[in-house]
């Protein structure tokens, strides 16, 4: 018998799916098989993301913690079809500067341990079909990247999975920071309505002019809004805003009810994306704390970062 959330999230897909028809973006997993060493190649091993190389630090046994270069290495697949789309690799995380380079070039350098990165990476494809990726990962000290002092342990590694997007020459931005370029603002919250916008990171080669298409359902897969809004493009990412009401909205209420909404954002047949959000109010007060939708919340967690599993 499947979960609830696995139906759930079939019911939202299928739905997405059947309203919009195929999107144009495709995606690869390659997280499986990278050659990995740290000081001989002759010493390799093959590795599966997520991956680090301190697994001793977690209990407190630091003999073998290591603080530099580790060398992941592997070939991928780029399709001929793929030289008039846009290609990048995009990485969940890598402690604490990684280095690529594609085919023996030199692409890039991302520096900070705690978010994901994008490449954009067609020019220096040969779609011959062993294009050969390798990652540079450094957890060494570095007092130009976070944090720079103190017992933190630096997990060294590529430590959350990575993937090859293909994307249309226009197209909902990836490379936005690293986010899918669909971000949700709620600016009023209240039990009777929500008022909000949407915001849509539209990245193009050149000037088109393109319909942006938002539907929202429920967690149950069922369609609560939709809106168009029209957005013309320049060269670089254009950012437009689809304004959107909710009304009786479920309001996200911390672990006890953690409820969410689902966006999906359509430009035209270029490209979808779809995200989920929670409609929920907060205030910080001096005297009572953290007020979540107009009642107090107690703030409790713990500071273990990377340490600790889920």
């Amino acid at each position: 018998m499947k979960h609830p959330v696995y139906r759930l999230l079939m019911v939202v897909a299928l739905w997405a799916a059947s309203t919009f028809g195929a999107a144009a973006r495709e995606s690869y997993n390659i997280s499986r098989d990278w050659k990995f060493y740290t000081h001989s190649e002759t010493q390799s091993q093959i590795v599966n993301l997520p991956h680090q190389w301190n697994l001793d630090a977690l209990s407190g046994r630091t003999t073998d913690y290591y603080r530099g270069c580790g060398n992941y290495l592997r070939y991928i697949d780029a399709k001929p079809e793929w030289k008039d789309k846009r290609v990048f690799i995009r990485f969940g995380g890598a402690n604490l500067v990684a280095d690529l380079l594609i085919n023996g070039r030199y692409v890039g350098r991302h520096e900070g341990g705690s978010e994901a990165f994008v490449f954009e990476i067609g020019d220096f494809l040969q779609y011959n079909g062993r294009d050969l990726v390798w990652v540079i990962v450094d957890n060494a000290r570095n007092i130009d990247v976070m944090p720079t002092a103190g017992n933190q342990i630096n997990y060294g590694g590529l430590y959350r999975e990575a993937e090859i997007v293909v994307q249309e020459p226009t197209h909902i931005a990836l490379n936005h920071h690293s986010s899918d370029g669909v971000y949700v603002h709620t600016k009023s919250v209240s039990a009777d309505k929500v008022e909000g916008e949407v915001e849509v990171k539209v990245c193009s080669n050149g000037v088109v002019s393109a319909t942006v298409e938002l539907k929202v359902s429920d967690a149950g897969g069922a369609h609560v809004l939709s809106a168009t809004q029209r957005v013309r493009t320049i060269k670089g990412t254009t950012a437009t805003f689809i304004p959107f009401e909710i009304e009786n909205p479920h309001l996200w209420n911390g672990m006890a009810d953690p409820y969410l909404y689902t966006a999906t954002v359509k430009l035209e047949n270029l490209d979808t994306v779809s995200t989920r959000f929670g409609c929920r109010s907060y205030v910080i007060d001096p005297d009572r704390g953290f007020i979540l939708n107009g009642e107090e919340y107690p703030l409790r967690g713990v500071a273990r970062h990377q340490d600790r599993w889920g």
